[in-house]
């Protein structure tokens, strides 16, 4: 009887999109390895001791509502391995000096209860999202090049999220508590708030936090880091640190090479499977 080798993959880079990827091809019977110049995984997915008395603070993503809505961390089933999700009674405020902090509640009704002049609207642009964030998530959290599955709601989204989130939040709101909130979320953006599409994270942060909130992770984002390494390397995967790669020639062979770094990071690597991109 013949034995199938398994395929085999390499990984350079090990943020938590490297190290996902690595964890699922491993389940799926692939022979990971991965290499990271530093000398820890995770990338900014990292917790340390930085003041020296045992505080642990997060270096990079604190909060996670992207991370415990996530099905794929759902199919890694990672509470397993020792994932804890831990909630706040709210998600998010944003402190006044001159009146009471607005408030995002676990709830989009109570939320708009709170925001006075601007429940109607709030509730008017957040409810479809909430009451079908996970139709949502599928076709947001997947490639985008293919037909969504839910064609109208995606394209109701659409109109929502395309906007600068600086005209969605004077159009659609009339006092600072509803635009308050709505900025706050946006801000995820990591985008100038004029340019379009910045109401994307508006509209879709605030709902994730009404419906599945904006946890942190027991004992520092590096447990979430721990968890997905503890998935690679029961499935027989590798991790090399302290490994840098400038040439992708001198990586062993495999069938993919999947590279977890920037775009100005893989300009200025090396190998016949780069030749054919343009220089920068």
């Amino acid at each position: 009887m013949s034995v199938t080798a398994r395929p085999h993959v390499n990984i350079v880079g090990s943020g938590p999109n490297g190290l996902t990827a690595a964890a699922i091809l491993a389940r799926a019977g692939w022979q990971v390895r991965i290499f990271e110049r530093n000398d820890t995984v995770g990338g900014a997915a990292a917790s340390a001791d930085v003041f020296g008395d045992g505080s642990i603070v997060d270096l990079g993503a604190a909060a996670h509502p992207f991370g415990v809505a996530s099905p794929i961390f759902r199919h890694l089933g990672l509470e397993d391995y020792g994932l804890e999700w831990l909630h706040s009674e709210y998600p998010m405020a944003h402190p006044f000096d001159d009146r009471p902090a607005a408030i995002l509640h676990r709830d989009v009704r109570k939320t708009a209860r709170s925001l006075g002049t601007d429940q109607i609207a709030w509730r008017l642009i957040h409810r479809g999202i909430v009451n079908s964030i996970d139709d949502y998530l599928e076709q947001i959290l997947r490639p985008l090049l293919r037909f969504p599955g839910h064609p109208v709601k995606m394209a109701q989204f659409g109109m929502l999220s395309s906007p600068p989130s600086t005209w969605f939040v004077r159009t659609a709101f009339r006092d600072e508590p509803a635009r308050a909130l709505f900025t706050g979320s946006a801000a995820h953006a990591n985008t100038p708030l004029g340019h379009p599409f910045t109401s994307t994270f508006g509209v879709l942060f605030s709902a994730l936090g009404m419906t599945r909130g904006w946890p942190v992770v027991k004992g520092g984002t590096g447990s979430l880091v721990n968890a997905l390494v503890k998935v690679i390397t029961e499935h027989g995967g590798e991790i090399h640190t302290g490994h840098e790669v400038t040439d992708l020639d001198e990586l062993p062979a495999a069938r993919a090479t999947m590279l977890d770094v920037t775009p100005s990071q893989a300009l200025v690597m090396r190998g016949k499977q780069l030749r054919d991109l343009p220089e920068a």
